[in-house]
Parts: structure tokens; C-alpha cells; sequence
């Protein structure tokens, strides 16, 4: 199977396959599945040739991340590239959502039944990987991902009743280059014009076939009113 190289920001080059396995679908997405039959599967695709695995503990709420290390278990650690993603703490002490008609998330049919909360804070990005580790019995992550439309949706949803129409726009002026950047640098081999075909099909901001990042400058503001606790903030409250 084919590979690629990457150079991270820190020097280190990670070498992957082109085709990896996600673990949305393992994660019970569509439908509860056989325990063994999902870790026959990972172990499946590394007898195939692949090398890289996301996963995320969004995926059935860690369960995705367990079946992943189950079947990366007789793997040597050095031999594959293992990417999950932070902004999820999960309490099994909670309740878990009821799935909302209409609505795509929670969207998974299965999983634990661990209730997942919003937390983009250091405290809560650091209990997140360490709970990944412990769910995939790893010592260490090669990808740690972010999904920034999370973050910026929810930072202008907490403070839309409390800013200008210019501070969003000054946000997206500021994530619009910052997103320009790190494509800039995950694509060092080919050109503006190619690059803008890519990731730039509906002109000038971010936009791809399947999904498009979040624009703050079209989050309207409203008059500020104390709402207390009622309002949403994707961080835990203090205390």
C-alpha cells in the first residue's frame, strides 16, 4: 500500500498509509455492532496494509476508542499512526441524551451510555487525552485533532448578546489567515491556484464538497440581556 510523510511543526515526520481506517461506523453510528466482529475488523485492516486510525471519544462515547486499542493490542506501537480528537470529556456518572428528532447529533444508535460534555479548557483537553489513552491502552498519541467549527460556533453563540458585529468579523479575518497558513503548510508542494480549487470551491472562504468552516462574521449580534446559567457556552462553568 501506498504512503506518504508528513513534517509536524516540532520536526518529527510521521509516515502513514493513503487509505486509513475510521472508526465512526465501529463507534456504533449506524447500528449496535458484535464486539468481536468490530475488532475483527481492526485487526483485519492492519493484516491489509493500513497504518493509520482515527478515531474520537465522540464516536459512541469512547466505545470506538476502546475497540480500537482491542484490536491494535498485538500491534508493535511503532508500526501504526493513531489520531483522536479533544473537546469531549465523558462522564459515566451522567446521563446521556435523549436523541432529538430532526436533530443528527447525538446521532449515534449505540455506544456507552456515558454522558459527553463540551470542554475546550487546558484542564479538560488534558483529562480528555488522558482519557483516550486509558480507553485505547496507549501511552502516547500520534494526531491530536480539534474540530474547529465546534469552537468557534460555540464561542460566538456565549458571547453573541455581549459584542459588536465587528469583533466576529475581526474573528474571522483572523481565522480565515490562520486556516490559510496551516494549509499553506500541510500543502507545501503545490500551488495557490490548486490549493484554491481544493479547499476554496465557493470563493473566498473555506468550503470543501462536504463541508464548509464556520464563518463568524455571519453570527448576529443581539441587545445584551442577563440569562444567568440559560445560556450556552461549550466550557464548564467555573467552580
Amino acid at each position: 500500500m501506498k504512503t506518504r510523510s508528513f513534517k509536524t511543526r516540532n520536526g518529527t515526520e510521521l509516515n502513514f498509509t493513503t487509505m486509513g481506517l475510521g472508526m465512526g461506523p465501529i463507534g456504533e453510528i449506524y447500528e449496535v455492532l458484535d464486539e468481536k466482529t468490530t475488532i475483527a475488523t481492526v485487526e483485519q485492516a492492519y493484516a491489509s496494509g493500513i497504518r493509520l486510525y482515527d478515531t474520537s471519544p465522540h464516536y459512541g462515547n469512547g466505545i470506538a476508542e476502546a475497540r480500537l486499542g482491542s484490536g491494535l493490542r498485538a500491534v508493535p506501537r511503532d508500526q501504526v499512526i493513531v489520531s483522536t480528537k479533544i473537546g469531549r470529556v465523558m462522564d459515566p456518572f451522567g446521563k446521556p441524551p435523549a436523541p432529538k428528532p430532526g436533530v443528527i447529533s447525538p446521532g449515534f444508535v449505540g455506544g456507552y451510555k456515558h454522558a459527553p460534555r463540551f470542554d475546550y479548557s487546558y484542564d479538560g483537553t488534558m483529562r480528555s487525552v488522558e482519557h483516550s489513552l486509558l480507553r485505547m491502552g496507549l501511552t502516547r498519541l500520534d494526531i491530536l485533532l480539534i474540530q474547529l467549527n465546534q469552537i468557534l460556533q460555540g464561542w460566538c453563540v456565549h458571547f453573541r448578546p455581549g459584542v459588536s458585529s465587528k469583533t466576529f468579523g475581526y474573528l474571522a479575518h483572523y481565522t480565515w489567515w490562520q486556516v490559510v497558513k496551516w494549509l499553506q503548510r500541510k500543502h507545501q508542494r503545490i500551488g495557490w491556484r490548486r490549493l484554491l480549487r481544493r479547499y476554496f470551491s465557493h470563493g473566498w472562504w473555506p468550503t470543501t464538497s462536504s463541508r464548509r468552516l464556520f464563518n463568524p462574521s455571519e453570527m448576529r449580534t443581539t441587545r445584551y440581556r442577563y440569562r444567568g446559567t440559560a445560556i450556552a457556552s461549550p466550557w464548564p462553568r467555573a467552580g
